[in-house]
């Protein structure tokens, strides 16, 4: 599992097939995904690349997919796209305590966001919730008197576990079956191996 205070993933209630069906629709025309061999822990993400991004059906879950972008946010805007276009469900998490502290996760069912909630280290500490409430929130976390405890990467794993992906489990990170790299072409071999 990658290390847990640095993590930025989305996940999807739809198999793969459909997932980079829906992203090569929304995205440029340049873009296309290519199967690879890399593991999504291998994936090296370059942030000062073109977007790009691993896309995997996990052993834990091989009927869901997984994704994770170059981007800091995990290719949120991909990710907020695409969920516009499905019925089903759709979590994405960030989680880093690197440079500035960000905890948060935003569901969307039906094509609509439904809840977000952030922590966030500014001047001064921010915490966000918006929408209504998922029955596998902890509620009571988020009275803590400290911001940055309120919502944590052991939370945000917590929840995407009790919302059907057991990220926590190390059969999740690893394919079922072969991955999809979504990258612009001309394809830059970095990641394509």
């Amino acid at each position: 599992m990658p290390h847990p205070q640095s993590l930025a993933v989305s996940l999807f209630a739809e198999p793969i097939e459909k997932i980079a069906e829906v992203a090569l629709a929304v995205l440029l025309p340049q873009y296309r995904a290519a199967p690879t061999h890399l593991a999504p822990l291998d994936f090296q993400p370059d942030p000062q690349a073109e977007p790009q991004a691993i896309l995997w059906s996990p052993q834990a879950s091989p009927e869901k997919c997984a994704l994770i972008g170059n981007q800091g946010d995990g290719w949120y805007s991909l990710t907020n796209l695409v969920a516009k276009q499905l019925k089903s469900g759709v979590l994405n998490f960030r989680a880093t305590a690197a440079e500035q502290y960000v905890c948060a996760f935003d569901y969307w069912l039906n094509g609509q966001r439904l809840r977000s909630v952030m922590a966030l280290q500014d001047e001064p500490w921010m915490f966000r919730q918006g929408g209504k409430p998922l029955q596998e929130e902890d509620l009571q976390q988020y009275k803590a008197r400290k911001i940055k405890d309120r919502v944590t990467p052991q939370s945000l794993a917590n929840l995407a576990t009790k919302l059907g992906w057991p990220v926590l489990e190390p059969h999740f990170w690893r394919p079922a079956g072969s991955a999809r790299i979504l990258m612009s072409t001309p394809a830059t071999a970095k990641n394509a191996a």
